[in-house]
């Protein structure tokens, strides 16, 4: 089952953000500015969010469409062919640079793109450029369970965004961090279940 991230995701990211901005010694304010992304589904119904990390050279905005598997590594102009235009790519990590799988899939027509790590854990890809359209890292299991479904002939619609966060006026920004750390703290605090 594809990782779901609840409606309150971007909040959350940005929490985390904050708490490790904290934990780093870098200032509220300096934290706020995070990017952050998203990956909805649209159709079929019922739709689910999935943790998304926005890469560094990513365009902002939000684009819905058709999410296209990439043939192979999406390091060649013949793995694009076949490719819907107007779609977002969904690409494995791997084998050429992202520059190169972002650029092959923007010129194959595609208005966004999903990578899917090839191993397990996060990955935040570096595009080494500006792109005009989001594009976005999820997990392997994510993107392997997409991969699954498409296989099977589900055709998924989803929502792709990579935006700057609300901004929050800093003395709640504090509160946040300062509530986060303060529960983090209490957590350590207390005894383990049948301790003495």
């Amino acid at each position: 089952m594809l990782g779901l991230a609840g409606a309150g995701g971007g909040m959350m990211q940005l929490v985390r953000t904050m708490a490790l901005a904290a934990c780093l010694g870098i200032a509220p304010a300096a934290a706020k500015a995070a990017i952050l992304g998203s990956l909805q589904t649209i159709s079929p119904a019922p739709g689910f969010s999935v943790e998304a990390f926005p890469a560094l050279g990513s365009g902002l905005g939000s684009v819905q469409a058709p999410l296209d598997l990439v043939a192979d590594a999406g390091c060649l102009p013949g793995d694009f062919t076949g490719f819907a235009s107007g779609s977002v790519a969904l690409i494995v990590r791997g084998t050429c640079a992202f520059l190169t799988k972002a650029s092959l899939a923007a010129n194959a027509g595609a208005v966004g793109v999903v990578f899917y790590n090839n191993t397990v854990g996060g990955v935040i890809p570096d595009l080494l450029q500006q792109f005009s359209f989001p594009v976005v890292a999820i997990s392997q299991t994510d993107g392997l369970a997409f991969v699954s479904g498409i296989d099977r002939g589900t055709e998924y619609t989803v929502r792709l965004a990579v935006q700057e966060p609300q901004e929050v006026p800093e003395p709640l920004s504090a509160a946040l961090l300062a509530t986060g750390l303060l529960g983090l703290a209490a957590a350590r605090r207390r005894p383990a279940p049948g301790a003495v």
